[in-house]
């Protein structure tokens, strides 16, 4: 058994000795990506090639963190797989996306497999969120929204210059961390420059990522902001959302083209009752910002605490629907459960084996 733990197993051996390429340029223009990142990814999927060339006779899994990296694009699948198929080693890609099979991008391959499951992005979701997941608590809510931005992110400017342009920062609960320089790989600074916002930290208890119960019982709606687009049109859900959802709050994503309104498609009720969802199918994602901030501002000017008990029993719907396609990607996931459980002791695998843990015990809640 071969593992590649996102966090302890190629980013130390990281140079950035890339040169530019079609796939780079991709990247960086399309994806909004920086460059050094897009070169840290493209070297990791070079790495991984190089390192299944002496690997025989192996399972190797690699865990991908909490969104899909796009180093993992249709070159490195062909090259993977014909590497792995040589050398008798089957490459599973565990990844944490609830709304999409990822087969249907890049197509079925002999010695390289999905294990679409999101179990550990739930677990770590509730991991982190036990002191505010909702438990029979009464909202009182005083600001229009909640919105978190840590890592800078290219929606994430747009967004946060859209609300200061409006006027509308008064009217929510605010984080903002993004640096210029970091030991962090993956917390990056963003090609874009701020016209309304400041662009000073804003800092809510403490904590860029996670909220307190007394914030999170008093921001009506989530603002999510979740992966654009990568190598193909991704809907993933990350822990952002999955709180909303959780704690029975209504959301509006910052992400793709038409990621409000899919979430129907997967037996969700949508907030028709808050929003306009006009914006979502605009193919801009710059015009899709500004529909949601439109949104916002008429929401701004209501009464909070009466909007919520009209979508109330969709937002306890959802909770149930989010549970039950839990549920359904437990069942799914048999062989990942099974290597939690048979290498639990793996250095590599304790703190997996603690977010499946987490969704045992939301389950159980």
């Amino acid at each position: 058994m071969f593992y590649y733990p996102y966090e302890q197993s190629f980013l130390q051996r990281l140079n950035g000795k890339i040169s530019k390429s079609p796939t780079l340029e991709h990247m960086v223009s399309n994806l909004h990506l920086p460059e050094f990142l897009s070169k840290l990814c493209i070297e990791s999927s070079n790495i991984i090639l190089d390192d299944l060339k002496h690997i025989s006779n192996e399972t190797v899994y690699y865990f991908c963190p909490t969104e899909p990296l796009p180093f993992v694009t249709p070159d490195f699948m062909e090259q993977a797989n014909k590497l792995c198929k040589t050398n008798n080693n089957h490459f599973y890609i565990v990844h944490n996306n609830l709304l999409d099979d990822l087969e249907n991008y890049y197509g079925t391959f002999s010695h390289i497999h999905f294990i679409n499951n999101m179990i550990l992005n739930v677990g770590r979701a509730y991991v982190e969120s036990l002191q505010y997941i909702k438990m029979d608590k009464t909202y009182d809510f005083d600001k229009a929204y909640i919105n978190l931005n840590n890592k800078g992110r290219y929606n994430r400017y747009l967004l946060i210059d859209e609300i200061y342009k409006h006027g509308l920062e008064s009217h929510g609960y605010i984080s903002w961390d993004s640096k210029q320089s970091t030991e962090d790989l993956l917390h990056y600074s963003i090609d874009y420059k701020l016209q309304y916002f400041n662009g000073k930290r804003i800092q809510l208890d403490n904590n860029i990522n996670y909220l307190d119960e007394s914030i999170n019982s008093r921001g009506l709606i989530n603002i999510c902001s979740e992966v654009q687009e990568y190598w193909f049109y991704v809907k993933n859900i990350s822990e952002k959302t999955m709180y909303a959802l959780m704690t029975e709050k209504p959301f509006v994503v910052i992400g793709g083209q038409n990621n409000n309104t899919v979430y129907k498609d997967y037996g969700f009720e949508i907030y028709d009752e808050l929003f306009d969802y006009t914006f979502d199918a605009n193919d801009s994602l710059e015009q899709r910002i500004k529909g949601v901030v439109q949104n916002l501002k008429y929401i701004s000017q209501q009464d909070y605490n009466k909007l919520y008990n009209s979508v109330r029993d969709k937002t306890i719907h959802n909770k149930k629907q989010f549970l039950q396609l839990v549920q359904k990607q437990l069942e799914y996931s048999k062989d990942l459960i099974s290597l939690l459980s048979k290498d639990s002791d793996h250095p590599d695998m304790i703190k997996h084996k603690g977010y499946y843990n987490g969704v045992i015990q939301l389950l159980e809640n």
